[in-house]
């Protein structure tokens, strides 16, 4: 029972680091967009979900440029070594790479 239990958490533990760097991230450009956004008087265009939405779009424009950033070799070095370092701290990670690989090639 005690392996079944520590076996769960180290699966899950990845999937906790995502979502509390998602939340930080969330947070983060939260705190940016809504003051631009007051500033221009672009924060009620779609109600209460403005915010959101300009959110949303700021999570995909940064996604993007760091999807072109992975292009250049040093960026993808550094991806390569982070991928290391996490790999010794979290096993599970290289099965959640093994799963986003395998969705992506569907």
């Amino acid at each position: 029972m005690k392996t079944t239990i520590k076996g769960g958490i180290f699966f899950l533990l990845p999937f906790v680091f995502i979502v509390m760097i998602v939340e930080k991230i969330i947070s983060l450009i939260s705190s940016i967009i809504t003051p631009i956004a007051t500033k221009f008087g672009i924060d009620h265009f779609a109600g209460k979900a403005t915010i959101g939405i300009l959110i949303a779009l700021s999570v995909l424009t940064v996604c993007f440029f760091g999807g072109l950033l992975m292009r250049i070799n040093i960026f993808k070095r550094l991806n390569k070594k982070l991928d290391e370092k996490l790999l010794k701290l979290f096993p599970a990670y290289d099965e959640l790479k093994l799963k986003a690989n395998h969705e992506k090639q569907k």
